[in-house]
């Protein structure tokens, strides 16, 4: 968790914030819905942060093909145990 915060801290100052971090390890799968709700972002702005931290190789997008439902897994190598 700590790698990650520095990663955004360093990469992507305008996306970090402490709450987007614990979401992205409190869920299996985060959501756009889940940073919503969380109040950390509008919908457009939420699918925006998902993106980059999918370029920066944080999170992987995962899409259902029964539901065009767009969910992001938190990628291993970013865990520090």
């Amino acid at each position: 968790m700590e790698k990650t915060s520095e990663i955004l801290r360093d990469r992507l100052p305008r996306v970090y914030s402490r709450e987007l971090v614990e979401i992205l390890y409190s869920n299996v799968y985060t959501k756009i819905a889940n940073l919503v709700d969380a109040k950390i972002a509008s919908r457009n702005i939420a699918d925006n942060y998902l993106a980059k931290l999918e370029e920066l190789g944080i999170i992987k997008a995962v899409f259902d093909c029964h539901k065009s439902l767009q969910i992001q897994e938190i990628s291993l190598s970013y865990y520090t145990y």
